[in-house]
């Protein structure tokens, strides 16, 4: 069974939710390049150590931190600091602590968003009264967004629920600032030009 986590809305219980992720090749398929011998048997990609004694399969490797004298260290004694060196907050999993929709952003920002997966929001109990509240403050033009940390996490990303006719999608992904440069050129000194232009005779005397 899918993961399931709390959907707490002000004013009605908590939806027991979980997220279904569709991609690109849900709509559209996707192609695969298979290796094959003659015989039609399917070859598998697998690596090769530097001193070319040991064959790694694919999938078989692993990253791990070591000190400066090379000792493994564990990932829990490991932690994140910003630039002035102070620990970064750890952001619990949304599946231990749930979610409460308190925070919105206006329809606009989303185009602020760099989006890198999407699902729909699934749940064995009736979720319309949730849909027509999102449906609601999409209309206000709004939606609702929260922190989104499948495991605990020192970097979150955020989560947009989008309504979309009968489902309510997930857009998960990282705001970024837009930054408008402006035009490169004088647009007041290029118009002026232009009259200019215009207001000039023509004479074709030099021509004729």
């Amino acid at each position: 069974m899918p993961r399931t986590f709390a959907l707490r809305m002000k004013g009605v219980p908590a939806y027991p939710v979980s997220l279904e992720k569709f991609e690109r090749s849900d709509l559209y398929g996707q192609k695969v390049r298979e290796r094959r011998l003659d015989n039609g048997e399917r070859l598998q990609l697998a690596r090769l150590t530097w001193d070319g004694r040991h064959v790694i399969p694919d999938k078989g490797l692993s990253m791990i931190y070591l000190d400066e004298d090379k000792n493994y260290v564990p990932n829990a004694d490991i932690y994140d600091v910003n630039k002035e060196g102070e620990p970064i907050p750890l952001t619990t999993s949304i599946f231990k602590t749930g979610v409460d929709l308190e925070t919105t952003i206006p329809v606009d920002e989303f185009f602020q968003y760099n989006i890198e997966n999407t699902y729909v929001l699934a749940s064995e109990v009736e979720l319309q009264p949730l849909k027509e509240a999102c449906k609601a403050l999409q209309d206000q033009g709004k939606f609702y967004t929260f922190k989104y940390a499948y495991y605990d996490s020192y970097y979150p990303s955020d989560a947009i629920i989008i309504p979309h006719e009968k489902d309510l999608v997930i857009a998960i992904g990282e705001r970024f600032e837009l930054v408008w440069v402006g035009p490169t050129t004088d647009i007041d000194a290029l118009f002026k030009d232009i009259e200019e232009d215009e207001d000039e005779d023509i004479s074709f005397e030099d021509v004729w």
